[in-house]
């Protein structure tokens, strides 16, 4: 049985986009103002799926311009 994020790519990223928003949300709301450990934990939630959710594409990105360092040997 294949994991459902290998069938349905685009759940895993929207799941992501979704926990980023919503730790954003709470991070500029007041209730997050009261709260010092849920603005905490909403801003390693809010790196991490911020992070998550790049990560491929900056990958892409370095493969493509970055240059190879083993082609000099």
């Amino acid at each position: 049985m294949r994991k459902i994020a290998e069938r349905y790519p685009c759940t895993l990223m929207l799941a992501l986009a979704v926990c980023c928003l919503a730790s954003l949300a709470w991070l500029l709301t007041h209730d997050g103002c009261l709260h010092p450990i849920g603005n905490m934990i909403a801003l390693v939630v809010y790196v991490a799926s911020g992070t998550l959710l790049v990560l491929p594409k900056a990958v892409e990105w370095f493969e493509r311009y970055l240059p190879d360092m083993t082609e000099g040997e």
